[in-house]
């Protein structure tokens, strides 16, 4: 498969939200395991990682055959793949941004001793945690037999039932909307939690651009919210699909980076702190 200017983004991102977790999770679980904090929220993160890294190779697979160019440069078997690829990342996805926000919300819950701020999150749990399932379980029902799901779109006659699209989009929209609530909550609460916390500017200012970045996660779901109609389109589905696929993977790896940065600073000020004594001791 050539390359296309379309699929060069999904390709570039998929590769950075590989290297950008990889980096991240192992130095928070270094940090919490040498103090002695390592708790159910690394343990979520770890596993939150490893489907995320499924996600991402489910989304390499697809972009061989084509996932995020349009139709005019792919062939009727490979729209048939792109299609499948987006089958088979979906339940991986949406598994991997269940675990993350609660490994968050686990991570808040640690840190709160407030009644409401812990009630808050422990519905974020239940909403994340059913409506992740229902979404999941979708993934499998939508059609039968499984494989239906990528064959009926370009071979009508394929033997199986699937639901009509305005089913699959209603509930592509609502899960989407709890999404973005969940998300934004999640980056909301650890805002009034910093705002209740006494601490030194350079401090405050790690915590808010930590902060930011989780906000960023969130808005990732709403940018995806436009492409969401093609999973019923007949054109340039494969292209639509993939640009669904890019704004999730943005969602899941800054997201991680997000919830690991609190343990990445005593890792990053012992390492400079190390580094500025041994400078100091090699001089003369």
């Amino acid at each position: 498969m050539d390359w296309h200017n379309k699929s060069i983004p999904l390709f570039a991102v998929t590769i950075a939200m590989i290297i950008l977790p990889l980096v991240v999770v192992p130095i928070r679980c270094y940090v919490r395991y040498t103090r002695r904090a390592f708790k159910i929220d690394d343990w979520l993160i770890i596993v939150a990682l490893v489907l995320h890294l499924g996600a991402c190779a489910v989304t390499l697979w697809g972009f061989v055959y084509g996932l995020g160019m349009p139709d005019k440069v792919l062939t009727p078997e490979n729209m048939t793949k792109g299609v499948q690829t987006f089958a088979m990342y979906k339940p991986i996805y949406t598994l991997s941004t269940c675990l993350i926000k609660c490994s968050v919300c686990y991570t808040f819950l640690r840190l709160s001793t407030s009644p409401k701020i812990r009630r808050a999150l422990h519905w974020i749990l239940i909403i994340v945690s059913c409506s992740s399932l229902v979404m999941f379980i979708g993934s499998f029902v939508y059609c039968v037999p499984y494989q239906a799901i990528w064959l009926h779109w370009h071979h009508p006659h394929t033997p199986g039932y699937c639901l009509p699209g305005a089913v699959v989009l209603t509930v592509g929209y609502a899960f989407a909307c709890i999404t973005i609530i969940t998300d934004f909550a999640c980056a909301i609460i650890p805002g009034i939690i910093l705002w209740q916390t006494v601490m030194s500017t350079r401090n405050m200012c790690m915590a808010w651009v930590i902060l930011g970045l989780g906000v960023l996660a969130a808005a990732m779901t709403i940018c995806r919210l436009p492409y969401i109609a093609y999973w019923t389109h007949d054109t340039n589905q494969s292209y639509g699909l993939g640009r669904i696929l890019l704004f999730e993977l943005l969602e899941c790896g800054l997201g991680i980076f997000a919830s690991c940065a609190p343990a990445l600073k005593p890792w990053l000020s012992a390492s400079l702190t190390s580094f500025t004594s041994t400078k100091s001791t090699s001089r003369p």
